[in-house]
C-alpha cells in the first residue's frame, strides 16, 4: 500500500465532501459522486481528485441522499442520507470493496 495524506480543509458552506477510500484504504479517484433531492432528481454531480476527495455545492439547508457510481472492478455503490446545516456543509466519506471474479465451470 502507498502513503497518502489527507488535507481536507474546512468545506465552504453549503457544501458537502468527503473522501472516497477503496477498503485498504487508498484513495480512488475519478469516482462519480451524485446529490439527489428528495424525489431522486440529481442536482449536482462531481468526480474524486486523485486524493479520492470531492465536493459539491449545494443550496443552503439542503436535504437529500449523496451516491457514488462504482468503477469498475468495485461492488455497487453506495448512497447516505446528507442534511447541510443552512450556512454549514456536511461530510459523506465512502469505502468502496473490491470485486473478485471466478471463471470457470462447476462440474460434479
Amino acid at each position: 500500500m502507498s502513503p497518502f495524506s489527507l488535507s481536507f480543509t474546512t468545506l465552504p458552506a453549503n457544501t458537502v465532501g468527503g473522501t472516497v477510500l477503496d477498503a485498504g484504504g487508498t484513495p480512488v479517484a475519478n469516482v462519480t459522486v451524485r446529490a439527489k433531492d428528495g424525489s431522486g432528481t440529481v442536482v449536482g454531480t462531481t468526480q474524486t481528485g486523485a486524493d479520492g476527495v470531492y465536493a459539491l455545492t449545494l443550496s443552503a439547508g439542503w436535504t437529500g441522499t449523496v451516491e457514488i457510481v462504482a468503477p469498475q472492478g468495485f461492488a455497487a455503490g453506495a448512497a447516505v442520507s446528507v442534511t447541510i446545516p443552512s450556512g454549514g456543509s456536511a461530510t459523506a466519506d465512502f469505502t468502496l470493496t473490491k470485486v473478485v471474479y471466478v471463471n470457470g465451470r462447476a462440474s460434479g
